[in-house]
């Protein structure tokens, strides 16, 4: 491969050396004149893959006849977290679907992990890197790669154990879309996985309610007390027909009920916080005595959800992921001060995106974890949603619902994934159908939605929407 050298030694030198000045270290009387330049020497090789084109590697690829897939384990890595510049180092196992016959000797996948992987960056993201790439270089018809590393930065806050492993994993094109295929694939690499990935949690609350998470799938009722909501506004705003539909939804299978006092239909128009509390408020009041299942409130207003958790709402359901714009962090400031878990949407002002949209939508839940993070909302309280219906095309939504697997794990942790699909505008532009007519096609989104790693669904129809949670959780052994 030819490698473009664009590191500027000498400027890495002199950070190195101010670096070591600052924490006190005297260079001179420590005969530690040459560290500094060792150290800028070091991190150029280490980051040697920024400037490295692997399109070179793929002119040793061979055509012969083969089917089925083909597996190469256990290639050596060793990377650099980009948080603190702290190693992770490991094996990387690949499982592809040749076309056309299109194969590669072990020297080639050798030589590309090496390459990719000497950069700083994320376990995560060198996992998708490295299967894109196989993907475009070898025009593989479906690429699975796993990485099993173990994580310095990690083990140095506590988060793993000395030793312990942090796998990560990615698919392209067939493994991405057929769950029998990428069984298989996992099958030839020794390792036995389900088709859904789930992080478990449990929460209990002071009521003495409590919730777990990633043992089944859990349906979240939505119980909307507003006038103007897009599907059953109007329906259920006094508090004798809340009561009836919180209890018939309970019946039916509800694990949650989601309240929300404000409309957050297309083009709707936000309320102040006071306005929002003071219709909240009466409901919440009716509701959470008479329910036996947690309860929780649709807002994004850091004053709203004060006053819901006060009254004795058990989670936050925030459409902004924390990011809503008031005063900054105060959202995860309320939930930390409460220690309630919230829901972490990803939404954006229109649908424009640059470069990919998993990336992007990555990137906005690593600033919710800022957030959190910054006023010390545990990371456990977190259970993200990715936001079907805000900010994205019809066809955006399908394209996340393919790829929502791809949103679980930041820092070698799954998190739970809340998926909002029911009766949405994008099954009425793939069906034409109008929002009253949406039910079987919401089952539909929500069965994948669990195949991709859901482990809550939101939904109106509880009744045959749980039950087709409950045969896909038996299908696969949940």
């Amino acid at each position: 491969m030819e490698t473009e050298h664009t590191a500027d030694l000498s400027r890495a030198a002199r950070a190195m050396r101010e670096f070591l000045t600052a924490l006190g270290v005297d260079i001179a009387a420590q005969g530690m004149e040459e560290t500094p330049q060792r150290v800028a020497q070091l991190y150029a090789e280490l980051f040697a893959g920024l400037h490295e084109d692997t399109a070179a590697l793929w002119a040793d690829v061979l055509t012969e006849e083969t089917e089925g897939l083909v597996a190469v384990r256990a290639i050596p890595f060793y990377s650099m977290c980009e948080h603190h510049l702290l190693p992770f180092f490991g094996t990387a196992n690949i499982v592809y679907q040749p076309h056309a016959g299109r194969v590669a000797g072990f020297g080639v996948f050798a030589r590309l992990v090496a390459s990719m992987a000497r950069r700083p960056q994320l376990q995560e993201r060198l996992t998708a890197d490295i299967a894109r790439e196989v993907e475009r270089g070898l025009g593989a018809e479906g690429v699975l790669v796993v990485l099993d590393a173990q994580q310095l930065c990690m083990m140095m806050r506590g988060a793993r154990a000395h030793g312990a492993q942090t796998t990560t994993s990615a698919s392209c094109g067939i493994f991405r879309t057929d769950a029998a295929s990428r069984m298989q694939a996992w099958t030839m690499l020794g390792m036995e996985r389900e088709c859904t990935m789930t992080a478990n949690r449990h929460y209990r609350f002071s009521d003495g309610k409590d919730l777990t998470i990633g043992e089944r799938t859990l349906v979240m009722g939505i119980l909307n007390v507003t006038p103007d909501s897009f599907s059953d506004g109007g329906k259920w705003n006094t508090r004798d027909d809340a009561l009836r539909h919180m209890e018939e939804m309970v019946r039916d299978g509800a694990d949650i009920i989601d309240v929300g006092a404000e409309s957050s239909r297309p083009g709707f128009v936000p309320m102040s916080a006071a306005e929002e509390t003071e219709r909240l408020l009466p409901f919440l009041e009716a509701v959470l005595p008479a329910c036996p299942v947690p309860v929780s409130v649709d807002t994004f207003k850091a004053e709203t959800a004060r006053a819901a958790l006060r009254a004795g709402a058990h989670l936050l359901n925030d459409i902004w992921g924390l990011q809503y714009a008031e005063e900054p962090g105060a959202m995860a400031r309320v939930a930390a001060e409460m220690n309630a878990p919230v829901v972490v949407m990803h939404n954006q002002n229109g649908t424009t995106y640059t470069g990919d949209i998993i990336g992007a939508m990555r990137d906005f839940f690593a600033r919710s974890f800022a957030a959190a993070d910054a006023v010390g909302l545990a990371r456990e309280r977190l259970i993200l949603d990715p936001g079907i219906g805000f900010g994205k095309t019809a066809e955006q939504n399908m394209h996340v619902l393919r790829r929502m697997d791809e949103l679980i794990s930041y820092d070698g942790i799954d998190y739970p994934m809340l998926l909002g699909a029911s009766r949405k505008s994008f099954i009425g532009a793939a069906l034409g159908l109008p929002v009253t007519e949406r039910m079987e096609a919401t089952g539909a989104a929500c069965v994948l939605g669990i195949l991709r790693g859901a482990s809550i669904v939101r939904v109106h129809d509880v009744k045959p929407i749980a039950r087709m949670c409950r045969m896909t959780d038996a299908i696969l052994g949940a």
